[in-house]
């Protein structure tokens, strides 16, 4: 998708940083184009409304790939589990919405537009404070990666050599 590719290029600069501030600026717009969805009228035309709303759907969709480009930060071994537990996450919020537009139509609208505004400065304190953090896991899961890329590679060989040894004590 268009916003795994956006944040593969911001990871190739800032590394995991990159992806918090790509999936930042992907949910900051993506609720700006639904907040501003909901100041449209009849007068504004049918044009207006069916662009903020296909540009609000592309950065949904950006959003998303966004969010699945740093699962595998998350926990490398488990990439899997870590992303059936995101896309469980993401059936509730679609639960959720569809909830809050049943009780209340226009004013859902801003609703769900204002949640991820909302979301997206709280990833936005997560960088600004938390940004030696972000920076430490990624490193290890980096070293992480190195060393699990060594003992697989050598594994078949020490295989081998164990097959042999119970063979021969046999």
């Amino acid at each position: 998708s268009l916003g795994g590719y956006m944040s593969d290029k911001f990871y190739l600069k800032n590394k995991i940083l990159g992806r918090y501030w790509c999936l930042f600026i992907q949910t900051f717009i993506m609720g700006i184009l639904l907040c501003s969805f909901t100041t449209l009228n009849i007068h504004s035309g049918m044009f207006s409304s069916i662009l903020l709303l296909s540009l609000w759907a592309i950065f949904t969709a950006m959003t998303e790939g966004g969010v699945f480009s740093i699962v595998p930060s998350i926990e490398p071994y488990a990439v899997g589990g870590v992303s059936g537990i995101v896309g469980a996450g993401g059936n509730i919020g679609a639960l959720f919405g569809m909830s809050i537009m049943f009780l209340v139509y226009r004013t859902g609208f801003l609703i769900l537009g204002i949640i991820p505004i909302f979301l997206a400065l709280i990833l936005l304190y997560i960088l600004i404070i938390k940004k030696n953090y972000l920076l430490v896991t990624d490193n290890i899961h980096m070293c992480d990666r190195k060393l699990t890329t060594m003992s697989i590679a050598y594994m078949p060989q020490s295989l081998n050599n164990l097959e042999n040894n119970i063979i021969l004590s046999n």
